[in-house]
């Protein structure tokens, strides 16, 4: 079964995830890159055993294209795994990611409700502010090159391979990403290569050079954050030299050590290297910190329209106790404190709780404080009721969702509403079933945060029910 050629297949729809399906065996198959009305030539790759087969496929051909196909733009677009609905419109994209969120939400809507039109994204191209690339000793190779007795086996650069722990796609553009990201990793890459500064080798778990982070504030200046496999105190200062030389736009330059086969930064601690230590970020009039480990919405323009939302939902006249989960930096708090009679933030890292204690000083805001814990501990413990019970609720969870013990203490302290962001409608939607007891979900409004990929944001607002 598994590598199995299927023939022919018509991609019937994409589910809530995004991800486009067919029928195969009795059972369903899902592919990525496909579009509904596509029929193709699929390899199966994997097989989900249980009542219901659930397969993965990879698209061989395509025998008939959708008439919603069109052209990929990015010449990565078959390899690369950051994009996957390059291959429709902008104006089908945003169709799609409303049935999505439709297929979840609607039905908890009051009677009549619908699903409005995904509020699409400012920009659709180079609209992310924070983006990592890899090094990698081990360039990923396609079929024919590996193939091919003359192919050069050389380090490279780019994004990790989907499914691939030590293979890197070299990349010469990224759409997502503004183009001086681009020459900034380019720049590096070869003056690493030309001076022997060795690439990670994620195998042997050695190396020098292995990640770049680039983050971006609303003028366009520049935080550069190198990732050392193993630190070398000469390649950091040879990698600031050429940084500062071409790119003058770079304000800050810090360096973590990860010498570990996890890449995910936001448990590292970064070194401050030169420049400024943090980059300033405008949204909706406030001004606040990025630190290199902040967590913040990657597209600045629509979260800007995103927090207006939801500040606005929550209906606020002036007097009303706020409690804002999962603040992160306070980026949301903030926004709404400037309406509430005071707000507190509730986050489970101490460092952005610190972050957003400081931002709220920057801003003049003194309505608004911050406390560092497990949420699903923290809103139990009977020391919280010093703050007041809440009147609203701003929750801003992973993609994981609120812990089923969070959900508990809003059922306990039972706010008039809660306003909740999310960056996975399924996950949302689990929430909002175990809150309908008490809630009405009033209104949804889905956002466009992500152009070309399957990921969509959505508000929902649940009142009281009395």
């Amino acid at each position: 079964m598994l590598g199995q050629l299927v023939k022919n297949v018509k991609i019937e729809g994409i589910d809530a995830s995004g991800v486009p399906f067919g029928r195969f065996e009795g059972g369903t198959i899902l592919t990525e890159k496909a579009l509904p009305g596509d029929i193709a030539d699929l390899q199966v790759l994997r097989l989900t055993k249980g009542p219901d087969a659930l397969y993965l496929g990879r698209i061989l051909e395509i025998r008939h294209p959708s008439p919603d196909r069109i052209p990929p733009f990015c010449e990565h677009f078959m390899h690369c795994g950051g994009c996957q609905w390059q291959q429709t419109s902008y104006e089908n994209q945003l169709l799609i990611k409303r049935q999505m969120v439709s297929q979840l939400l609607q039905r908890h809507l009051p009677e009549g409700g619908i699903t409005p039109a995904v509020v699409p994204s400012p920009l659709q191209l180079h609209y992310r502010n924070k983006i990592v690339f890899t090094f990698s000793n081990r360039r990923w190779m396609t079929p024919e090159e590996k193939s091919n007795p003359d192919t050069i086996k050389r380090p490279a650069a780019g994004y990790l391979m989907k499914g691939k722990y030590d293979h890197t796609l070299e990349i010469n553009a990224c759409h997502l990403a503004p183009e001086s990201a681009i020459k900034l990793l380019t720049t590096l890459r070869d003056a690493a290569i030309q001076n022997n500064i060795p690439f990670y080798d994620m195998r042997k778990e050695k190396g020098i050079l292995r990640q770049l982070m680039v983050r971006y504030g609303n003028s366009g200046r520049i935080m550069a954050g190198l990732v050392f496999g193993e630190f070398n105190e000469a390649a950091l200062d040879f990698f600031i030299t050429t940084i500062t030389a071409a790119f003058p736009e770079v304000d800050s330059i810090c360096y973590f050590i990860n010498p570990t086969k996890d890449g995910n930064l936001s448990d590292m601690k970064a070194t401050h290297a030169w420049g400024s230590r943090t980059l300033p970020v405008t949204i909706n009039g406030l001004e606040f910190e990025m630190h290199p480990g902040s967590f913040f919405q990657t597209n600045t323009l629509q979260t800007a329209q995103l927090y207006q939302l939801a500040s606005d939902w929550c209906e606020l006249s002036g007097q009303e106790n706020v409690f804002d989960l999962y603040s992160g930096t306070g980026t949301i708090a903030l926004t709404v404190a400037r309406k509430a009679g005071k707000v507190l933030g509730l986050e489970f890292v101490s460092e952005a709780v610190e972050q957003a204690k400081i931002n709220a000083k920057r801003n003049n805001i003194t309505n608004a404080s911050f406390l560092a814990g497990d949420l699903k501990n923290l809103m139990m413990q009977p020391e919280l009721s010093v703050y007041g019970k809440p009147d609203v609720v701003i929750t801003d969870p992973p993609r994981s969702g609120m812990h089923r013990d969070v959900n508990q203490s809003l059922i306990r302290l039972l706010p008039q509403k809660i306003v909740y962001i999310s960056c996975n409608p399924k996950t949302q939607e689990r929430d909002i079933r175990i809150l309908g007891d008490y809630y009405q979900l009033e209104k949804i409004q889905p956002f466009d945060m992500f152009p070309h990929t399957s990921h969509v944001e959505n508000i929902a607002q649940l009142v009281r029910r009395d």
